[in-house]
């Protein structure tokens, strides 16, 4: 079957549906094999789609955070070894975030840098490296933004070896006068699918160690960093507004049992949170966001029994729900919305519109406008390691240098000594 068009698109005939149904279950078979060899990796592939295609615009393999794509005929010359690596490859780049990470304008350099972060985790997991992928041993350890900050020096780059996937999330131009058309290979970035990185992470950690397997270090300290919120949250609400649980000014109201004596004691009725957090999702901060909702997962986490209200804004508000301990925030799935321009105004608009919240949390890289005069609460400003504070007034919070952007783990640090 043809499609009419500027050029001339065919869809997968009988041989190459097949050529995607051998395609689709040698690679399950590849991760099942996985299985006892490397649980988590297996159980991190086990939570993605595997998706063959026969498409002219996929040379070898691609992923999107939630699907791997792969090219059949591609996929069914390589050997079994070759297969589990571009499998294992996919994998790591979909539970480091990969697809959020980076800047624009120098895509080799980057594609090079993940690649190597990759690699290495992969020979941590025993899967053999092919004699010619990106691999850099004096940079052992080190994140895809530490690689890339030498990289990005570097007149040349290496090759990047023949199994090489895409990295970019869109299609390429396929080329030439009639071109195979998959309809299956549709590739793009879920407005979640970064946030669900750190899920997919502890969950398959958390299989684990329910079923009594250790794991290896690397992969522990990953999910160690994955997981766990970066600023000691309790400590920080509670220099920080103590009006804003309890509903007075301490943090339990005094026990009416006791008022009569004279003597002010605490009742044993649990704190209760009550606070306003903005969440900064324009461009600027799309590397940052899965930690943004792991800080807003430790902000909830901090107190027992809470009442959150979370805005989402860009330069505008596009997001404000409510949030309690019997229905708290989801990481794996909460909605983010925005990635256009930054300001700060709306949210401090939408809030003077009703009751004033009792404290205000904006986690925020802190580019973009604020009002002139002081909120009529107390403003807490959680700052990316780089971040600048956007006015002069309000509290301050950064998040250290060793924050990991949740999608992935990359470290904000230079490991050829702090800047």
């Amino acid at each position: 079957m043809s499609l009419d068009g500027p050029r001339r698109l065919r869809l997968p005939d009988a041989r190459d549906r097949e050529a995607k149904a051998q395609a689709l279950h040698l690679w399950q078979q590849d991760r099942a094999a996985l299985l006892p060899r490397q649980p988590f990796l297996a159980r991190l592939a086990l939570q993605l789609e595997l998706v063959p295609v026969v498409d002219d615009r996929l040379e070898t393999a691609a992923t999107d955070g939630s699907r791997i794509f792969v090219k059949a005929p591609w996929l069914l010359g390589l050997d079994a070894e070759e297969r589990t690596f571009v499998l294992a490859h996919e994998v790591w780049h979909c539970a480091l975030g990969h697809f959020v990470r980076g800047v624009p304008g120098d895509l080799d350099g980057w594609n090079v840098a993940f690649d190597h972060e990759v690699n290495a985790l992969l020979r941590r997991d025993g899967i053999a490296l092919p004699e010619d992928a990106v691999y850099f041993p004096p940079c052992e350890g080190w994140t895809a933004e530490a690689v890339y900050a030498v990289l990005k020096d570097a007149s040349l780059l290496p090759e990047r070896g023949h199994l090489a996937d895409q990295h970019p999330n869109q299609p390429d131009e396929a080329t030439g006068e009639e071109s195979t058309f998959d309809p299956d290979y549709a590739p793009g970035q879920l407005r979640d699918a970064a946030a669900r990185g750190p899920v997919r992470i502890a969950a398959a950690a958390r299989g684990l160690i329910e079923a009594g397997v250790s794991l290896p270090p690397h992969v522990r300290a990953i999910v160690e960093r994955s997981a766990c919120p970066t600023l000691p949250w309790t400590t920080l609400l509670a220099s920080f507004v103590s009006q804003a649980v309890g509903g007075g000014a301490s943090w339990l109201p005094p026990s009416r049992r006791h008022v009569w004596r004279g003597h002010h004691l605490p009742s044993r009725r649990q704190p209760r949170l009550e606070i306003c957090v903005a969440i900064d999702t324009s461009g600027s901060t799309k590397p940052y966001l899965p930690a943004f909702l792991t800080e807003l997962s430790g902000i909830a986490g901090s107190f027992g029994d809470f009442r959150l209200r979370v805005l989402q804004c860009d330069c505008r508000v596009i997001g404000d729900d409510t949030y309690s301990a019997a229905a708290p925030p989801d990481p794996e799935g909460f909605e983010l919305s925005g990635f256009g321009g930054t300001s700060f105004l709306p949210v401090f608009e939408r809030l003077a519109q009703g009751e004033a919240p009792r404290a205000l949390v904006y986690l925020t890289d802190g580019w973009g406008e604020a009002p002139e005069k002081p909120a009529p609460y107390p403003v807490l400003w959680v700052l990316t390691p780089e971040g600048d504070p956007p006015c002069a007034w309000g509290q301050v919070a950064r998040m250290p240098r060793e924050a990991i952007i949740r999608g992935g783990t990359a470290v904000l640090r230079d490991p050829r000594g702090s800047r």
